[in-house]
C-alpha cells in the first residue's frame, strides 16, 4: 500500500513523513528519489522526463528505480502534484492520499521563511501565492499540476494550524485510520 502524503508547501508534509519514518515506515520524498535516480544512474533530467513534459513519466521512473523495490510494503510518499501520477501508482498498488492542510496561508508562509530552503527566507506573501498557483495548475505553463484536486479527493485529511504537538496527535489519529485501511485491504 502506498500512502501519498500531499499538501501545499509548508503544510507539514516533511514533518508527516518524518513522523511515519520514526515509526519504522518506508518514506520517500518524490523529488529526492528523482535526484538520487539522476545521480546514481548518471542521467540528465531529459533522459527521464522529456523536456517541458511533466506527466506521469517522472513518477514512472522513480517507481521503477526505487519504489518497486519495496512493494508490497507500506510506503509513505510525498511530493506528487498531478492526478496522472496517482493514476499510474494505482495500477501498481493500493493508493491512499493523506492531505495535510493549513487553512491559514500566513502560518505556512511563516514556516517556509523560517526553514529558509532555497531563497524562501526572502519571499514575499505574493511570491508564495504565485508558487501555490503553480502547484495548483492555475498559472500558465503549469496547467498539468492539480494539487487542489488531489487534496480535495484525499481519503484522509489532517489540519496543521496549531502546534507541533497538536499536529503529531492528528498524525497519530490518521495512522489509526491507515491501519484500518490496511486491515480492510488484507481482508479483501
Amino acid at each position: 500500500m502506498i500512502i501519498n502524503v500531499t499538501g501545499t508547501k509548508g503544510s507539514g508534509k516533511t514533518t508527516a513523513l518524518d513522523y511515519f519514518a520514526e515509526r519504522g515506515c518506508r518514506t520517500f520524498e518524490i523529488y529526492g528519489a528523482y535526484e538520487n535516480l539522476l545521480e546514481e544512474q548518471k542521467l540528465l533530467p531529459e533522459d527521464v522526463v522529456p523536456k517541458g513534459v511533466w506527466d506521469d513519466s517522472f513518477v514512472r521512473a522513480v517507481y521503477k528505480y526505487e519504489l518497486s523495490k519495496h512493494v508490497p510494503q507500506l510506503i509513505f510518499l510525498g511530493g506528487l502534484l498531478r492526478t496522472s501520477e496517482l493514476t499510474f501508482l494505482r495500477t501498481k498498488d493500493t493508493l491512499l492520499t493523506l492531505a495535510i492542510v493549513t487553512e491559514k496561508a500566513v502560518v505556512r508562509y511563516a514556516r517556509l521563511r523560517e526553514r529558509g530552503r532555497n531563497e524562501e527566507a526572502s519571499y514575499t506573501d505574493d511570491d508564495f501565492k504565485l508558487r501555490d498557483d503553480h502547484r495548483s495548475g492555475v498559472s500558465d505553463g503549469y496547467r498539468e499540476n492539480n494539487l487542489d484536486v488531489i487534496i480535495a479527493q484525499a481519503e484522509m485529511t489532517v489540519t496543521n494550524d496549531g502546534s507541533l504537538v497538536d499536529f503529531r496527535k492528528a498524525l497519530c489519529r490518521a495512522s489509526s485510520k491507515i491501519q484500518e485501511n490496511i486491515v480492510n485491504e488484507v481482508q479483501k
